[in-house]
């Protein structure tokens, strides 16, 4: 098991122990549990919808979710399973939202073992599919960047990740990845599953040109390992989340050079891999 760093201050860290697992003394009140209806609620629900990716018209996979960003969710998923690469080669997206259709046009060649590859079901939302086993991340080049971040910096990057989340705010029940570069958050994606979050970002951003080589990419869910294949393969050389990691995304990014950092909340930010690009104090960010 790799060793965790932690930083933050001693009262935000400590757990409390003593009424962690602690029951209710006998005869204590309880609090009145209010039932609704979802219409009592006033907010709309998370919207979730099958989307098949096609590339130059052979049907890849089907995805649930969010109908939003169709084109970024595409091309990010292509790109993380190593089917898309050549930015030059690339032709274009059309989208069928209607019919939840999105094909991608390459001058790259389709592998003809393509069909025959075993796929392998996430723990993501919606069941998400991959064709990159953790054998295949642990053979990617590692990454190597010199940037450095504060602890601070993490926690006001997530506070404008969690402001620019409308559709979380007005729905609920939504994740939202966002990139940061040049210490700017310059990109916010949303949708129902972790791993489709992180696909619109990343298409985004390989649609738009962006350098990614010290690029920070902020998560709201938890971070599994295909999350980390997602950063690694499009040279993202740290992921942060509000939530937790696992031990083998964390396996994952400490042999491929990625800073993992999760639990930025609280006053603490919990490091799994790679502490070294963050520092507690923001003098000797860079």
């Amino acid at each position: 098991m790799p060793c965790l760093y932690e930083i933050g201050n001693d009262e935000a860290v400590k757990p409390a122990a003593d009424q962690k697992n602690a029951l209710p003394p006998e005869g204590a009140r309880r609090a009145t549990v209010r039932v609704m209806s979802s219409e009592e609620t006033g907010r709309q629900m998370p919207v979730e919808t099958p989307v098949t990716i096609f590339l130059n018209e052979q049907e890849i996979a089907t995805v649930q979710a969010t109908p939003q960003e169709l084109g970024d969710l595409a091309v990010g998923f292509l790109r993380a399973e190593g089917l898309l690469s050549d930015r030059q080669a690339f032709i274009g997206t059309d989208v069928d939202a209607r019919r939840g259709m999105v094909y991608v046009t390459t001058r790259e060649p389709i592998p003809d073992d393509l069909g025959a590859r075993k796929r392998y079901l996430t723990s993501g939302c919606g069941k998400g599919i991959t064709f990159s086993s953790a054998a295949d991340a642990r053979a990617l080049q590692p990454l190597e960047a010199n940037l450095s971040m504060s602890a601070d910096e993490l926690y006001r990057w997530m506070a404008l990740l969690a402001d620019r989340s409308v559709a979380y705010k007005s729905h609920g029940g939504y994740h939202s990845c966002g990139l940061v570069i040049d210490r700017e958050l310059c990109a916010v994606r949303e949708d129902i599953g972790r791993h489709n979050a992180v696909d619109k970002v990343l298409g985004h951003a390989w649609l738009e040109g962006l350098d990614l080589s010290c690029a920070i990419l902020l998560a709201s869910g938890r971070v599994s390992y295909e999350m980390i294949v997602k950063v690694a393969k499009n040279r993202v050389p740290v992921i942060c989340s509000r939530s937790a990691a696992t031990d083998l995304a964390t396996q994952i990014a400490q042999k491929l050079g990625i800073t993992l950092a999760g639990y930025i909340r609280g006053g603490k930010v919990v490091i799994y891999a790679h502490p070294e690009r963050i520092v507690a104090g923001v003098d000797n960010a860079r």
